[in-house]
């Protein structure tokens, strides 16, 4: 864990001295959304999770705090299955993150950008017999962005990879669950408003 906060802020420093964008389009607040698929692996319960393909979901805010370095928040995570109550019990899945995130442009007057994160994870599975977890996340990704219109609205595509690791897994009647990981790759489209 404490190598993935060591890299996470040494990126932020290279960034920093690589920053020498002077498009003027890359500063203030942004927000963006991603909707697409993903795939995700892992011990997160008992047996191996499936390399199904999912619903994966990305919200991000952030800020350009030098030239073309955003900081900022992402929230991510993969539908499993919805939630809902079947004629015996309550059923849903998911892995949710929240993070702390930064974004760098390093191509002058373009938009393509790579992007890391780190943060908090949260496994939910609302089943009778299924477990809970939360532990911590890292991701890597890499996107192009390309404006429309005059008002600033943008629409990208976005690879991500992300590790994560679920400390505290802990099934109703059974023992805690510990070293339960998954990993997961998404491909989504991005919406944004700069």
């Amino acid at each position: 864990m404490n190598y993935k906060f060591k890299t996470f802020f040494l990126i932020l420093l290279i960034c920093n001295q690589l920053s020498a964008q002077e498009s003027s389009k890359l500063k203030g607040f942004y927000g963006s959304t991603n909707l697409g698929i993903g795939v995700v692996k892992g011990n997160i319960r008992n047996e191996e999770t499936s390399t199904n393909s999912h619903f994966a979901l990305h919200i991000n805010v952030g800020y350009f705090i030098f030239r073309s370095v955003q900081a900022g928040i992402t929230l991510n995570g993969w539908l499993f299955e919805p939630s809902g109550e079947t004629l015996f019990a309550y059923k849903g899945e998911s892995i949710s993150n929240g993070m702390v995130h930064i974004q760098y442009y390093p191509i002058r007057n373009q938009r393509f950008y790579l992007k890391s994160a780190y943060g908090l994870s949260e496994y939910t599975n609302l089943r009778p017999d299924g477990n809970h977890g939360n532990g911590d996340a890292f991701m890597i990704a890499t996107g192009y962005e390309t404006s429309i219109g005059k008002r600033n609205f943008i629409l990208g595509v976005q690879l991500s990879c992300n590790i994560g690791n679920l400390r505290y897994n802990k099934m109703p009647g059974y023992n805690v669950l510990v070293d339960r990981k998954f990993q997961a790759a998404d491909l989504t489209i991005l919406l944004a408003f700069d």
